[in-house]
């Protein structure tokens, strides 16, 4: 989350595609960000002012050089020391605290008792991240490892509570750890996308489909895509096992590869295609019962006996069929019965249907 805050600090533009995705879900557009003090800062006079604050953070860095780091945090500010000169981090800590210190609100954590500071961001409003001293404050101490995050709450909103959203309930504010691992790992993806992707990028998806909702299967593409709006000339490749994504993908028009034994074979995809033919074309998998899968081979019977140039086709799919729904387990004995059946009306002994290749 410190990365998505950062980016968004330098490019607002991106907080619009994250605030109507969070709608879609079922969530305000708002984050309250909490954080915490680090250990590191514990010898930081966090509470001084101008000369006794710049002591204070000199004697914290010196104390990091030729030290045996341990930390995350001590590494970070470690690096910081390495990257630019020694005074001009001083006063850029310095200046962060500072801010820090005016813009602390009543309402908000004690900041002499160290328990951390609150950050609410309104992602549908460009004001949030314009002059923000409190922000850039809070993103310099976060990245120099001086405080850390500790929570984010997000909030539902009437959309959620209507259509009942399938995760945790219908809080008016509740963390993100506390809601369901799906709703965690789809904030989590959309977020780190926007916070990561610059135009140009090759991006890589791996089984987006774990943990989430079928409802939010069906929704993924539409959400990311709806993410990636800010940036041009991007790639996306998603492995996935989920039909209802490759499903959708296939209304969108996208292209379909599927993973062969030793390439990969374009698929074509058709956009009023079923969760069924999904099943079946992509992913070569037996749907047991399907009425797809019998109106498929209904027409592969019809072809043939429209078009005598299509027998050998129809029939060459039929044996793909068969032999897909032998190895499937359970057996679906319905279903093999009615490739049977079609099958035997290319047998030899039916002049209607009988081919070329009647002796298969």
């Amino acid at each position: 989350m410190g990365r998505v805050i950062r980016k968004l600090f330098t490019k607002p533009e991106h907080a619009s595609p994250l605030s109507k995705a969070l709608n879609s879900l079922g969530f305000s557009p708002f984050l309250d960000l909490r954080f915490e003090v680090a250990p590191l800062s514990r010898n930081l006079n966090i509470l001084a002012k101008d000369f006794e604050l710049r002591s204070s953070i000199r004697k914290l860095l010196d104390g990091l050089v030729n030290k045996n780091i341990k930390s995350t945090d001590e590494l970070r500010l470690a690096r910081e020391i390495e990257s630019q000169p020694y005074e001009e981090l001083v006063e850029l800590l310095a200046v962060a605290v500072e801010d820090l210190q005016l813009s602390q609100k009543a309402d908000t954590l004690d900041l002499a008792r160290r328990e951390g500071y609150s950050l609410e961001l309104a992602l549908n409003s460009a004001s949030t991240f314009q002059d923000n001293k409190r922000l850039k404050s809070i993103i310099v101490l976060s990245r120099v490892g001086l405080i850390r995050l500790s929570d984010c709450y997000i909030r539902t909103n009437e959309l959620r509570v209507k259509n009942q959203f399938h995760g945790i309930g219908f809080d008016d504010k509740f963390s993100l750890t506390d809601a369901s691992s799906g709703e965690q790992q789809l904030i989590s993806s959309l977020f780190g996308i926007v916070a990561e992707a610059e135009s140009g990028s090759l991006i890589l998806i791996d089984e987006p489909e774990l943990s989430l909702h079928p409802e939010w299967q069906t929704r993924f593409l539409d959400l990311l895509l709806g993410v990636m709006e800010p940036f041009n000339g991007c790639h996306i490749v998603i492995a996935t096992h989920s039909a209802l994504i490759a499903q959708r993908a296939a209304e969108f028009d996208l292209e379909i590869l599927k993973l062969g034994e030793d390439q990969y074979l374009p698929l074509e995809s058709s956009a009023d295609a079923s969760v069924d033919q999904t099943l079946l074309e992509v992913f070569d998998l037996a749907v047991r019962d399907s009425t797809y899968v019998s109106r498929l081979i209904l027409s592969l019977v019809m072809r043939a006996e429209a078009d005598e140039s299509r027998k050998s086709d129809s029939k060459e799919r039929l044996l793909e069929l068969r032999s897909l729904y032998s190895k499937a387990e359970p057996f679906d004995k319905r279903t093999m019965g009615l490739i049977e059946d079609a099958l035997d009306i290319f047998s030899e002994g039916n002049s209607s249907l009988a081919g070329t290749d009647s002796n298969e």
